[in-house]
């Protein structure tokens, strides 16, 4: 298994994983067709992100195959008294789960937020998501767990 900083070669690999998240995720919601995104916006929008310094992607690959990924924000919070990471994406397709990868692409993922100087990481879960609120407890990270959304359409 190989974690590294994603590059422009692997945009279809993690396109095609955060579709199975993205999917994962709208069968928990039981969102409407309607308010799915479109595989080309979810495309541009990746794209966009590649560019952007604030933003880092981390992929694991297992046997020459990318089978998962990370992504975070890094941004100044006074709150925090300086950059405060957020864990956007976390995912590693079932094929792969419940081996100790995810648990792996965490410690990195938190490793990397430490390298940007990140004093602190906001991470959001669905509160349907039981199984990443299972792997996050697990792995020592226990909160109480909210998360309010407004769509901004």
């Amino acid at each position: 298994m190989d974690i590294r900083s994603a590059n422009d070669s692997d945009l279809e690999n993690i396109l095609k994983l955060a579709i199975e998240f993205e999917d994962y995720l709208d069968d928990l919601e039981s969102t409407p067709e309607s308010d799915k995104i479109s595989r080309e916006k979810m495309k541009d929008v990746l794209i966009e992100g590649f560019s952007d310094p604030k933003h880092v992607i981390l992929v694991v690959e297992e046997e020459g195959q990318v089978i998962g990924f990370s992504d975070f924000w890094v941004y100044p919070e006074f709150i925090h008294g300086g950059q405060t990471a957020y864990l956007n994406n976390f995912f590693i397709t079932e094929k792969y789960q419940r081996k100790g990868m995810g648990s792996i692409l965490l410690s990195e993922t938190i490793k990397k937020a430490k390298e940007r100087d990140a004093v602190a990481m906001h991470i959001s879960v669905l509160p349907k998501n039981v199984i990443a609120q299972n792997f996050y407890r697990k792995n020592g990270i226990d909160w109480e767990i909210k998360m309010f959304e407004v769509k901004l359409k």
